[in-house]
């Protein structure tokens, strides 16, 4: 926009943060939905810089607007920071925390004996394999 013969530019707003999924565990990525996006009135484009956190700290896990599930454990809590940029000014920025659910356990198969049972018979159930990516028992 001129301004009296002066190129006058506005900061972008700051977006809407959202994650999907929404309740994350450790074995999905965690990826930042901008929602809104932002907005800048001079029509320019804008771009993001994301910075995340693990509880208290900066973490350098990821630059971008992902986090890979293979860095995050149960009860993990991520703050995600976004700043919107026109390329001459930074917009206010966003920021959203979410914490890293339980995975469910996994349970490969099952035996049941006898495997001809009559009505008679009294049935036995054994779990196979079975793990849990959480390391709980």
């Amino acid at each position: 926009q001129a301004l009296l013969g002066v190129e006058v530019n506005a900061a972008p707003t700051a977006p809407g943060i959202r994650f999907e999924p929404a309740e994350p565990t450790t074995t999905t990525d965690l990826v930042v939905v901008l929602d809104p996006a932002s907005e800048d009135l001079d029509g320019d484009e804008v771009t993001y810089t994301y910075a995340w956190a693990l509880g208290a700290e900066p973490s350098d896990a990821s630059v971008s607007d992902t986090l890979a599930a293979a860095s995050t454990t149960k009860g993990d809590v991520w703050t995600v920071t976004v700043t919107p940029t026109d390329g001459v000014f930074e917009g206010d920025a966003a920021t959203a925390s979410v914490t890293i659910g339980n995975t469910p356990p996994v349970l490969t198969d099952v035996s049941i004996e006898p495997v001809a049972p009559s009505t008679a018979d009294l049935l036995t159930c054994t779990p196979g394999e079975r793990s849990d990516v959480d390391g709980e028992t």
